[in-house]
């Protein structure tokens, strides 16, 4: 996500004319019929180890 998250912002500052350079093709976003909501009991952060 962070990489594409990037691409992205390269691409508006090429299109707009603040770097040089080409605007890069972007690849079509994932879309879903169907939307599922989490609800978490409690706050914080999940370490994975």
């Amino acid at each position: 996500m962070v990489a594409r998250t990037v691409a992205g912002a390269f691409n508006i500052f090429t299109h707009y004319g603040l770097i040089e350079g080409e605007v890069e093709a972007v690849r079509p976003a994932i879309e879903s019929s169907q939307v599922t909501s989490l609800r978490a009991e409690q706050g914080g952060f999940v370490l994975h180890r």
